[in-house]
């Protein structure tokens, strides 16, 4: 069969004639199913034949149409498959078939929602910034795990590196450097148990940072960026996830504090009453769920079940909620708020019940950040399940070259992909499962 130019199976119906080329997805003495990326069409054989080819061959038919059906004329094989891709759950080509081409639409229009973020940032004069994906220091996080490497030189002298859990050391560097509006587009890694319908070992960070704005000019641009994203991209200013349909068109914001008191607990008791905030947490949980809370657990522990389990389910449903204003505990990169010190310039973003971002005004005192650091350290040399971090002496240098005031975000790119899809996970976002 000579070369000749190949159609798209979804669009022969238009052509009398031609030749297409595909996969063989059923097969029986009187037709075959022939899918390429564009579709899936029946094609017949002229006399009742058993040819040498079979499910998974890859293959080229010459076809003719009559009355809207689809004769094959010649057949060349392409590749002969030694296995049947059919039978391997987790391949790409299995979810592609199970998924019968939806995927490839959410494939299409992931490709168009990144390149509509790269089109917002870049018409806000942001500079794009591509940072190491082998760093020396992942990031300093109590719990969170990177993934761990090693390089070797030409003398075979082997150097510990990381995966970086975020690229935010790395972009605050730039900042220092003399960079004012940067964003990235980041893939980022995470270690143990980063494996759920929210998340996965590897995943896409969007990342931005402006110096010389304070964190309320981050929550508007993340109130731009989403309203672009609906407009431009799925015309609609609001996102459908499940049974829900949350507005875009305003967002709401709400300190910490003030989503603790709805449930008359005094968050100003973390600082100033400890005893007393774990006894309000404690007999909440009582009440609510005649549930007896284990001793051990300590004011953090407690903070974050409450949250879990009473405040964030409840977020972002009827508009995008922004959350700000978190004890200083919690946010290690963050600066205190200037008329309240006990409370940190953090805040987090949320729709339908799901974190999408994290933002700090951030913390730019070398001397403070450093023994912030030294504290998320010594509690992990205490936690034997916890990998041992190391100071990040180059990012603390670039601090002492001088960060100026700055504010920066982590928005999870494929989260709001998947809300803004109506998708049940990440997992649906991406060809390849982990």
């Amino acid at each position: 069969m000579q070369h000749n130019k190949r159609l798209n199976i979804a669009r022969i119906h238009e052509y009398k004639e031609g030749f297409v080329s595909g996969r063989i997805e059923s097969i029986d003495n009187t037709s075959i199913y022939l899918s390429d990326q564009s579709g899936i069409n029946k094609f017949y054989f002229r006399i009742t034949q058993n040819n040498a080819v079979k499910i998974g061959d890859i293959i080229q038919i010459k076809f003719q149409q009559k009355d809207k059906f689809f004769f094959i004329d010649e057949i060349k094989i392409l590749n002969s498959v030694i296995k049947n891709p059919t039978t391997n759950q987790r391949s790409p080509y299995f979810k592609l078939n199970k998924n019968n081409k939806k995927l490839i639409e959410i494939l299409k229009n992931r490709q168009l929602f990144f390149e509509h973020t790269r089109r917002f940032f870049i018409t806000e004069d942001f500079l794009e910034i591509h940072s190491p994906t082998l760093v020396e220091s992942p990031g300093i996080e109590s719990h969170i795990e990177p993934f761990e490497t090693n390089y070797y030189n030409f003398n075979d002298r082997r150097k510990k590196y990381y995966l970086p859990t975020s690229p935010e050391f790395s972009l605050k560097e730039a900042l220092s450097s003399g960079l004012e509006k940067i964003f990235e587009i980041a893939k980022t890694f995470r270690n143990k148990g980063e494996n759920s319908t929210l998340h996965r070992p590897d995943f896409f960070m969007l990342e931005w940072y402006k110096a010389y704005e304070d964190y309320y000019s981050i929550m508007g641009d993340c109130e731009k960026y989403i309203k672009f994203i609906g407009e431009n991209l799925y015309r609609r200013d609001y996102i459908e996830y499940k049974d829900h349909k949350c507005y875009i068109t305003e967002f709401k914001k709400v300190k910490v504090k003030d989503l603790f008191l709805e449930h008359n607990i005094d968050l100003d008791n973390y600082f100033n009453n400890e005893q007393q905030f774990i006894n309000d947490i404690k007999n909440f949980f009582y009440q609510k769920n005649n549930e007896i809370i284990d001793n051990s657990l300590n004011k953090e522990d407690l903070f974050f079940r409450f949250f879990l389990n009473f405040i964030e389910p409840n977020l972002g449903f009827d508009f995008p909620t922004i959350v700000y204003e978190y004890p200083f505990e919690m946010a290690k990169l963050s600066k205190r708020c200037e008329d309240n010190p006990i409370y940190s310039e953090r805040f987090e973003l949320y729709i339908c019940g799901i974190e999408i971002a994290n933002a700090f005004g951030e913390l730019i005192n070398p001397v403070e950040q450093q023994n912030n650091f030294k504290e998320v350290i010594d509690f992990r040399k205490k936690n034997n399940s916890l990998i041992n971090l190391r100071m990040p002496k180059r990012f603390l240098r670039a601090l002492e070259f001088g960060l100026p005031p700055s504010s920066g975000i982590a928005l999870g790119l494929e989260r709001l992909f998947m809300l803004f899809e109506n998708l049940n996970s990440l997992e649906e976002t991406n060809l390849f499962d982990f």
